[in-house]
């Protein structure tokens, strides 16, 4: 059983070097609309480099728990 949470999430298309960019898109979301981040971001990897080797295809979600 699984408890729902709110959460801010962003997919991240592109090289992982350029992931901090993402994540700060998120995190300024988050302030312009009052929202607390509450706990350490996860990453969901939906593409695998070893199966995809064009950077410009990697997919990579990005969730944080918010309130």
């Amino acid at each position: 059983e699984t408890t729902p949470i709110l959460s801010a999430q962003a997919i991240h298309q592109g090289d992982y070097r350029t992931i901090f960019n993402t994540y700060e898109k998120i995190k300024s979301y988050c302030k312009e609309n009052n929202y607390t981040i509450v706990s350490n971001p996860y990453e969901i990897y939906i593409t695998d480099p070893a199966f995809t080797p064009n950077t410009e295809d990697w997919q990579t979600r990005i969730i944080y728990e918010i309130e």
